[in-house]
């Protein structure tokens, strides 16, 4: 296997080697490493960590700023975590099944809505809630007459101003925070500039 198939943190302290070595960056320069909390990462034997421990004592390891934002975020107060948690239980009614899609889609382009589709939420990605509470509620009075029309006990939810101004200020929150992970990933990103 190639360390491409795997990611033990043998493959990929290799990667990052590599990386290094093929971009004449040198080990000896870095002072701070950021990871997140997966074992092959955090590992102390087997784990990166474990790894630029033993070969280069001088690098400080630290937890990833990405993830800890990501993991601070994730509890939210009783109230807002009922708007999440009846976003999740909409988007899963209409994404699960193939008839409710069709239906759905149906009635965003009958209303020429913005989208089509409402988004998944999978809360391993870290941009997946923002996306998805922006998406219903851009979609919201679709998303309230698709579930008037089906029936849906959530229907209700979508007629509460209340409800609604909680959903918008959680996607408000969210979308925030994507952006402030987004700029904090990619090529040219320096520490001391973020």
């Amino acid at each position: 296997m190639t360390w491409h198939s795997t990611t033990t943190g043998h493959n990929i302290f290799s990667a990052v080697d590599t990386f290094f070595t093929e971009n004449q960056f040198y080990w000896g320069r870095v002072v701070e490493c950021c990871i997140d909390g997966v074992p092959s990462m955090m590992g102390i034997n087997i784990g990166l960590r474990g790894i630029l421990q033993r070969k280069f004592p001088h690098i400080h390891i630290k937890h990833c700023i990405i993830h800890r934002e990501a993991l601070a975020s994730k509890e939210l107060s009783s109230v807002f975590n009922e708007v999440m948690q009846v976003v999740i239980k909409v988007v899963d009614f209409v994404k699960s099944r193939n008839l409710n899609c069709r239906l759905f889609k149906d009635l965003c382009s009958t209303e020429n809505a913005e989208h089509k589709t409402l988004l998944l939420y999978t809360a391993v990605r870290w941009i997946s809630r923002g996306r998805t509470l922006k998406r219903v509620f851009i979609l919201r009075n679709e998303v309230k007459d698709f579930l008037h029309n089906r029936k849906n006990e959530n229907a209700t939810f979508f007629s509460d101003d209340l409800f609604i101004a909680r959903l918008a200020l959680l996607t408000d929150v969210f979308e925030k925070l994507n952006e402030l992970n987004i700029s904090l990933q990619g090529r040219g990103k320096w520490a001391f500039e973020l």
